[in-house]
């Protein structure tokens, strides 16, 4: 595992600032997250290892592209069914202050118990 954060890390720091190569790299997590899950579901014996694998791919996938409402969506649905609900209530939070009224995360929000939140004004 360590030898895959050192990777992640030098092909990060190689792409700078360049955002065409960032939006690539964050495609390319946010498509190993989607393999992951379909990983999981074919692979019930791994399951839960496929699925933390998801929520990490995401979670770089949004940390590279921060205002990609899909990734960041993929991410809160991921921690929210398989991680931490706190994690996935702040990245629905965060889907909401791209996008107010974004459906998908109100209805996230409310089945994990929070009211929908209204804007400030």
């Amino acid at each position: 595992m360590g030898s895959i954060f050192a990777l992640e890390q030098a092909l990060t720091q190689r792409l700078g600032d360049d955002i065409l190569l960032r939006a690539d790299l964050a495609a390319t997590y946010a498509k190993i997250g989607d393999l992951s899950i379909g990983a999981a579901l074919a692979t019930p014996a791994r399951a839960a290892e496929y699925r933390i694998s998801a929520i990490a791919a995401y979670d770089r996938a949004s940390g590279l592209a921060p205002f990609n409402e899909g990734y960041l969506l993929s991410y809160a649905n991921a921690q929210a069914s398989w991680g931490d609900k706190r994690a996935a209530r702040a990245a629905f939070h965060r889907v909401l202050a791209l996008h107010p009224h974004q459906a998908d995360a109100e209805r996230a929000l409310a089945a994990l118990g929070e009211p929908t939140p209204r804007p400030s004004h």
